[in-house]
């Protein structure tokens, strides 16, 4: 895959997501400021900052990590939960992929930037946002049955496409083969999976009106 043909895979996966995107702020719209504090990580500033000029491998490197590891901690949680077998399946797909991935990306900032600090952890709601990373835990951690599936589905889309985002801009900045390759993969993988949860959400039965 291209540069280019990747930043047109990229509009067209953000253009795709604007429908599941007000879907999953609807379903936040309750969320409180604990719901999106999950086990204590705040996930390093993704949002604003990360464009342009700003970028850096290193920083790309941490927040990648995080933003991975928080699509991890969820789709742990839909292998355990989720009614549909496809759904589990498409979590632990994603379990296993992105804990290699963060492996890698953990190995390159060890041998790349061996006396750089860890990474600070605070993220506003506004940078979650940005980065497709505004969810509300709570809610997943106490859904059941088919309204956990389509939930997980509708806060994991945005979350992929701001991976997207964020792997486009290395694909465009990085002067690392292995970090463009690496980008390019996840913008091609997570493109597919963001069309095929769209597909799952679509054949679902409609969910009930709110009360």
């Amino acid at each position: 895959m291209t540069r280019l043909t990747s930043l047109f895979v990229l509009a067209l996966t953000l253009a795709a997501c604007q429908t599941a995107e007000t879907d999953a702020q609807t379903a936040r719209a309750d969320s409180s400021d604990a719901g999106m504090d999950h086990a204590g990580m705040d996930h390093n500033a993704m949002g604003h900052d990360m464009m342009g000029s700003s970028y850096t491998d290193l920083r790309f490197l941490d927040h990648m990590t995080m933003h991975h590891q928080m699509a991890v901690d969820m789709a742990q949680m839909a292998v355990e939960k989720a009614t549909a077998p496809e759904v589990r399946q498409m979590a632990q797909t994603m379990v296993d992929d992105q804990e290699r991935e963060i492996a890698q990306m953990q190995a390159w900032r060890q041998q790349w930037h061996p006396s750089e600090a860890a990474p600070d952890t605070t993220m506003s709601a506004d940078d979650m946002a940005a980065m497709g990373m505004g969810m509300d835990m709570t809610a997943l951690e106490t859904a059941t049955g088919a309204a956990f599936d389509r939930l997980f589905l509708q806060q994991m889309i945005p979350h992929h496409a701001g991976a997207v985002t964020m792997a486009a801009e290395a694909q465009m900045h990085s002067e690392r083969a292995e970090v463009r390759t690496l980008a390019e993969e996840i913008i091609a993988a997570q493109a597919i999976e963001i069309g095929e949860m769209q597909r799952m959400i679509e054949a679902m039965p409609a969910a009930p009106a709110a009360e």
